[in-house]
């Protein structure tokens, strides 16, 4: 068969379980035919083809390529008429002679995935993991010192970031006319003070 202008192979499968719900994700099964161990050789080779992108196109035959009809004409022709879902392999549920199934996983699963680790809070990210003058995170490099409670200091030992929009401000409007315009590198989220617990 051919749509979009790529060739498609048959191959038995069936999927299960594919619903569409506002309630709850759907967790569909896919099942492959395994009858010359193809499948099976594919899993030894791949660990069990978990990660593998599935992506299901629903069109209807009118759709299709016209070299698919008799004397290769379709003027109903159109791959821009289909949708498309996509799944990954998550989990192989089992393999036999016959058949090779798994459980799919939908993008919107958060399985194995890690949630950043910011907090949404007044205070400098950067200054609070330690990453002042950093370079990951914080970039500021100047020759302006102060000390956590925002007073000048001279020596450089001393030059602590008290992690406030205030501390960033002295130290990147530092040498300006204009302080409050200085492009800061600040690592907080200032508007959240405006918010009540």
């Amino acid at each position: 068969m051919f749509w979009d202008g790529k060739t498609f192979d048959f191959w038995p499968f069936q999927i299960s379980d594919l619903a569409l719900s506002t309630d709850q994700a759907a967790e569909p099964k896919l099942s492959v035919s395994n009858l010359d161990g193809h499948i099976t050789a594919l899993c030894l080779q791949f660990k069990d083809m978990v990660n593998a992108k599935v992506s299901i196109i629903d069109t209807y035959a009118v759709y299709l390529d016209a070299v698919n009809f008799p004397g290769g004409v379709n003027p109903t022709a159109d791959p821009t008429m289909f949708t498309l879902q996509t799944f990954w392999l998550d989990t192989k549920t089992s393999e036999d002679d016959e058949v090779v199934t798994w459980s799919l996983s939908s993008p919107a699963d958060l399985q194995n995935l890690v949630i950043p680790t910011r907090q949404i809070t007044s205070l400098c990210e950067w200054a609070l993991r330690g990453q002042y003058r950093s370079g990951d995170g914080c970039t500021y490099n100047g020759t302006a010192y102060f000390d956590a409670k925002g007073n000048a200091v001279a020596d450089p030992a001393l030059d602590v970031c008290g992690g406030c929009l205030s501390d960033c401000r002295k130290r990147f409007g530092a040498g300006l006319a204009e302080p409050n315009t200085a492009t800061l590198d600040f690592g907080g989220f200032p508007a959240t003070v405006l918010f009540s617990r």
